[in-house]
C-alpha cells in the first residue's frame, strides 16, 4: 500500500488500515478508491452537512464533522489516486 500524503503519515497504523478498510468497501459500505474527486468532497460535505441521511451516514457524522474544506480536498486527492 503506498504512504498516504497529506497528514495521514503521523497517524497511528491503525488509524491507516481502518481508512483503507472504509476506502475499499465493505459489506453495504461502497469503495470510494478510484472515485472522481469532486464525488467525494461533494459526499463528504454533504454527510457534514446532515444532507445525507442514508442509514449509514450517522456512522460518518463524527468522522467528517471536524474536516475543514481543505482537508476533503485532500482525502478525495488520495483516494482519487488509488486504484478501486
Amino acid at each position: 500500500m503506498p504512504e498516504p500524503e497529506f497528514g495521514m503519515a503521523e497517524r497511528p497504523q491503525r488509524v491507516r488500515r481502518e481508512v483503507m478498510v472504509r476506502a475499499t468497501g465493505l459489506g453495504e459500505v461502497p469503495g470510494i478508491t478510484g472515485r472522481p474527486p469532486i464525488y467525494v468532497v461533494r459526499q463528504l460535505n454533504d454527510m457534514q452537512n446532515g444532507n445525507r441521511t442514508g442509514s449509514l451516514a450517522e456512522l460518518m457524522k463524527a468522522v467528517v464533522a471536524k474536516l475543514s474544506i481543505e482537508d476533503m480536498v485532500a482525502i478525495a486527492a488520495y483516494l482519487g489516486s488509488l486504484e478501486p
